[in-house]
């Protein structure tokens, strides 16, 4: 973990420095400007479904999805030189790797054959781990004033810097689901390739970004406590053992485990299995609720959130019976109404939702949108 920085009393005071600074301000804004207006046009335009039968808008959908996707690899450099085929989260703001994005990216990636782009993100978010085991939140080369006045000036984000690693999000918080979803994502290619090699190459950088993640299991159940703005509703004040959140993790141990195998020798796979199960039966505990039919969000919120119950269904830790129930709740609740899914089946108080998504009016952003 990085050392937290010497007090500002420690630091000599130099007037000169500030007034350089600031008279070196409108110079630099100058040639900012000059460099954000040689920046080409953005070249993009937005592809409308047409009508059509439930099959031909499905095919349809999915192959604007893909064009999507691939439209946002490309080549990047990182901090040692090595250049990787990367996966940006976005082209027209977002134009940079992120680990949640990423992860969850990889089983659609995967499917359309970008082995290498999986290979090489994995590997790009693997050269910045830290020793302690954490995977930067993101890798960028902008800052967050440059990226949106290139947006608003509908300009092309620069790519020329080095791709360099951020450990904390926008609200100076350390965030857990992209340590899970990598490890996930790892584990996933290798499943899906046969590359089994490239596991045991970075078994101990997996086995450290799950250490890392039980520094945040304060209680005995195993489960994971965050903080506030850290998980994938990051405009949400969701604090304490989250169902999102924990049904990554489990799924990052669980799919440890398979693979230990491969890496690890019989007793050590089994305590990698004891420990999946124990999280698996703390979840059911915790966080399943029969008499609402779904698993809830957390101790502060008892609504349904897609994204946990619906990766519960999905990953198999909800049982069949648990898994209709879900299904039939999201449909007594219209979640798929007017398209599936909404977040949520009912919005978070006013006072848990950011300052600037009131302020962006967007407040709906992480319930509704």
């Amino acid at each position: 973990m990085k050392q937290p920085p010497s007090p500002a009393s420690d630091k000599p005071f130099y007037p000169w420095a500030i007034l350089q600074t600031t008279a070196n301000l409108p110079r630099r804004v100058w040639r900012g400007t000059q460099r954000l207006l040689r920046q080409p046009r953005l070249n993009w335009t937005a592809t409308i479904l047409e009508a059509g039968t439930r099959e031909e808008i499905a095919a349809q959908a999915l192959a604007i999805a893909a064009a999507n996707v691939k439209q946002c690899i490309e080549p990047r450099r990182l901090l040692n030189g090595e250049e990787k085929m990367v996966l940006c989260a976005g082209v027209r703001n977002f134009r940079e790797p992120w680990a949640r994005d990423f992860g969850f990216a990889t089983f659609g990636l995967l499917s359309l054959g970008e082995r290498q782009v999986v290979r090489e993100g994995l590997e790009a978010f693997l050269l910045y781990q830290t020793a302690a085991g954490q995977f930067p939140v993101k890798l960028h080369s902008t800052g967050v004033l440059e990226r949106y006045l290139h947006s608003l000036l509908e300009r092309e984000q620069p790519t020329e810097k080095p791709l360099r690693p951020k450990y904390i999000t926008a609200h100076h918080t350390v965030s857990l689901d992209g340590n899970s979803l990598l490890v996930i994502a790892a584990l996933h290619y290798a499943r899906q390739t046969g590359d089994y090699a490239f596991i045991r190459q970075h078994w101990q950088g997996l086995c450290r970004a799950i250490t890392w993640l039980e520094h945040y299991a304060l209680g005995n159940d195993g489960l994971l406590h965050q903080g506030a703005y850290t998980d994938w509703a990051d405009s949400i004040a969701r604090t304490g053992r989250v169902l999102y959140t924990n049904v990554l993790y489990w799924k990052a141990v669980d799919s440890l485990a398979e693979a230990s195998v491969y890496c690890e020798d019989e007793i050590q796979q089994q305590r990698r299995r004891t420990k999946a199960n124990w999280l698996r039966e703390h979840l059911q505990r915790h966080f399943w609720r029969e008499d609402l039919g779904y698993y809830i969000t957390s101790e502060q919120f008892n609504n349904l959130s897609s994204s946990g119950n619906a990766l519960a269904v999905v990953w198999g830790l909800a049982t069949e019976a648990q898994s209709h129930m879900i299904l039939d709740a999201m449909h007594r609740l219209q979640m798929a109404v007017p398209v599936p899914t909404q977040a949520v089946s009912h919005p978070y108080r006013r006072r848990y939702v950011a300052v600037e998504n009131h302020v962006a009016r967007i407040p709906e952003y992480h319930t509704h949108a």
